[in-house]
């Protein structure tokens, strides 16, 4: 799986990382969960927490929109959305 992680900021992707998790051994929620840390990782975030909605986006349209209130330390986060994008 390929995950794809924009960091926007006024309409703008002000960083952006790419990352392939090809662990057949690995469920795809253990993938997906790999992905998106590595992506946190490499764009200097702290991990978002998961909702509901974020379930419904990634199931209709094969992406995740992350808001700032998503973030423990949103008074600090430089952006205003974290945006991934899922390709198998």
């Amino acid at each position: 799986m390929t995950l794809t992680g924009n960091c926007i900021k006024d309409s703008h992707i002000v960083d952006s990382a790419t990352v392939v998790v090809d662990d057949p051994d690995l469920s795809f929620h253990d993938q997906l969960e790999r992905g998106l840390l590595e992506l946190c990782r490499i764009l200097h975030l702290t991990t978002p927490i998961w909702m509901k909605k974020n379930t419904v986006q990634l199931s209709a349209i094969a992406a995740v929109i992350f808001d700032r209130d998503q973030f423990i330390d949103s008074d600090d986060l430089r952006i205003d959305r974290f945006e991934v994008r899922l390709e198998r």
